[in-house]
């Protein structure tokens, strides 16, 4: 009892010292950011701290110009303010406040005559206008409630302005697909779709990071592509065509269902595979589509291409993206590669504590970027180029043809995607040569489209199809639609395949078709099962570590009595720690007494202790 006055007094200085701190938005600021001479940067590059966030100012973490060049900035807190530079864009002569009750503002654009706000914390999509003309934002508009459950600020990220003048909305994974996405989205209905889903990682609806397409009065709204975990901006190429950054949690680093940092290259409808938990979808899955870039670990934040820039032809030409765990700026070489593109990087800028949250080019050509988020110390930078004129590299003839071909494969690309909004009688002879394609991205596209029209035009001709390549993509289609009806003649079909002259890649493809009918249309018959299995079981173990791992899931799906033998095989042979922990856990759905033969197994192996 002695100890309660004691307690009592405590919790009184406690409760007086929480009263007298500075509101929120004044804890940050006040303090030197980063200096630029620990920044490197490419020879001929200069770099200038325009101003260190002062006391009261907040932590920046978004930016966008409006049309008299001035700089509007999101910050963590709440709010946002605009900076207005001198003459020479050297220094901020001035910094108001715009709006300061809007939470945690990730994205701001300044467009049609609007200035547009995500804000994360006050879960929805804001448009502020200056109707009485007075150089204030007087009129703020709710555009779309977004539902945001999370305090790890993966929710509405960047708002962009496309080449189409509509705006691209960028949800992170903890905020569900809006109420009142149009029904012919390009992307509709993501599902977890794993054949032996872990139990811990069930929820109750799967959320994903999703792109978002309205209009400047936020009146009709669609989902362009999904399958992201926290994708914080975005960014368009000369092409017209739409990129990403990335990341997977931190805390998965070393496992197998772990994804590198990445750049993802955005189309119609696309998906990109990540889903909670071990739930990653690999690469390989074939209805989703691969990584274009990895970079390792890393914090993506803001993007852009240089086009605007007054670079070099080099940097005009490549996309800059911000890497805030790293402190640093990641410049890629964007070249077209069959219907999509091939890329490579570099370090542009980087330095320590040079947590970039956003970057842009202004009117002057020149790059701004700031550094900021979490409560941190914020600045802004200018980098400018002035080095000696660099001759720009002419294409080689053979270059010169494949960005040619290259770019009528995009055409063809963006034609078929015109069939992911509609239906048209003539659009499965327009899309069915495309099944044959070689390339992933057209053959996607093209098998995405056709699951868009009525399947009554086209299950018969999947059902006959004799090309592999067309038949796997076909039937892939068929089996996502879950027909259960359609299951025993779509297995009856794959039983064509010759699977032993099929490539790697070929033969995943095909494993996920039958996948996808037992997830999407339900356990086969009897007769399918044995029919099933004595295509499969022969090929288990497989020289690819990939194929193996999709085949000891489907066997032990099919209650395969070969699969325990082997599983267990393969286990004590793994020289991968990845590869051992995906058969433990595929076998992990099997019968307590084969789980602990199993483990006992897996405890002889090196490297697996703990």
């Amino acid at each position: 009892m002695k100890e309660r006055p004691v307690i009592a007094i405590v919790l009184l200085c406690l409760l007086c010292f929480i009263q007298h701190l500075p509101a929120d938005d004044e804890l940050p600021g006040g303090g030197q950011a980063t200096p630029v001479e620990v920044i490197t940067r490419p020879e001929g590059f200069h770099i200038e701290l325009l101003r260190s966030a002062e006391k009261g100012e907040g932590s920046w973490i978004s930016m966008t110009f409006d049309d008299r060049g001035r700089l509007i900035l999101g910050r963590d807190k709440r709010g946002v303010v605009r900076l207005t530079l001198n003459e020479q864009r050297d220094s901020v002569d001035r910094l108001e406040v715009l709006e300061h009750t809007l939470k945690h503002c990730r994205g701001v654009l300044y467009a049609h005559d609007s200035l547009y706000v995500c804000a994360t914390d006050s879960r929805g999509f804001y448009r502020l206008r200056d109707l009485d003309r007075d150089d204030q934002f007087e009129d703020v508009t709710l555009l779309k409630s977004m539902d945001y459950q999370s305090r790890f600020g993966h929710g509405t990220n960047q708002v962009v302005l496309g080449p189409d003048d509509m705006l691209y909305v960028i949800n992170g994974n903890d905020v569900a697909i809006p109420e009142g996405m149009a029904e012919n989205s390009p992307y509709r209905d993501p599902r977890d779709d794993h054949l032996l889903p872990e139990p811990r990682d069930a929820v109750d609806e799967v959320r994903v990071g999703h792109i978002l397409r309205t209009d400047p009065d936020g009146q009709h709204w669609e989902v362009i592509a999904g399958g992201f975990r926290n994708q914080f901006d975005l960014a368009f190429n000369t092409d017209g065509e739409m990129f990403t950054y990335d990341a997977d949690m931190e805390w998965d680093v070393g496992l197998p269902w772990y994804r590198p940092t990445r750049l993802n290259h955005i189309v119609s409808g696309g998906e990109y595979g990540w889903r909670w938990g071990t739930g990653k979808w690999p690469t390989y899955f074939a209805d989703s589509l691969p990584t274009t870039l990895d970079t390792g670990l890393g914090s993506p934040t803001g993007m852009e291409f240089g086009t605007r820039s007054n670079f070099p032809l080099k940097y005009q030409q490549s996309l800059f993206m911000g890497d805030w765990q790293n402190g640093r700026i990641l410049r890629v070489e964007v070249s077209p590669k069959g219907a999509s593109y091939d890329c490579q990087y570099d370090v542009f800028l980087e330095g320590g504590a040079l947590n970039v949250c956003d970057l842009m080019f202004g009117p002057d050509g020149a790059m701004y970027f700031i550094t900021g988020g979490r409560g941190s110390q914020s600045g802004l930078y200018r980098v400018t180029y002035e080095g000696p004129v660099v001759e720009p590299l002419q294409l080689s003839d053979e270059q010169f043809a494949a960005r040619r071909d290259a770019a009528a494969a995009r055409q063809t690309r963006r034609e078929l995607e015109q069939f992911h909004r509609r239906q048209d009688s003539a659009a499965v002879d327009i899309i069915w040569p495309y099944l044959s394609s070689h390339g992933r991205w057209l053959r996607s596209t093209a098998r995405l489209a056709l699951e868009r029209q009525d399947p009554t035009q086209w299950r018969e001709r999947a059902l006959r199809e004799t090309s592999p390549i067309a038949s796997i993509a076909a039937l892939l289609a068929l089996a996502r639609l879950g027909q259960t009806q359609d299951q025993s003649d779509l297995l009856a079909a794959m039983d064509r395949l010759p699977l032993h002259e099929l490539s790697r890649e070929q033969l995943l493809d095909a494993l996920r078709v039958w996948q996808l009918s037992l997830i999407r249309q339900g356990p086969p018959s009897e007769a399918d099962r044995q029919r099933i299995l004595a295509r499969l079981d022969p090929l288990y173990p497989h020289t690819s570590s990939y194929a193996n791992r999709e085949l000891c899931r489907l066997l032990i799906a099919l209650n395969s009595p070969n699969v325990i033998p082997r599983a267990i095989e393969l286990i004590q042979n793994a020289l991968r720690g990845s590869f051992l922990i995906h058969d433990l856990t595929g076998a992990s759905r099997l019968s307590m007494r084969w789980i602990m033969l199993i483990w006992i197994r897996a405890s002889l192996v090196s490297g697996l202790r703990s």
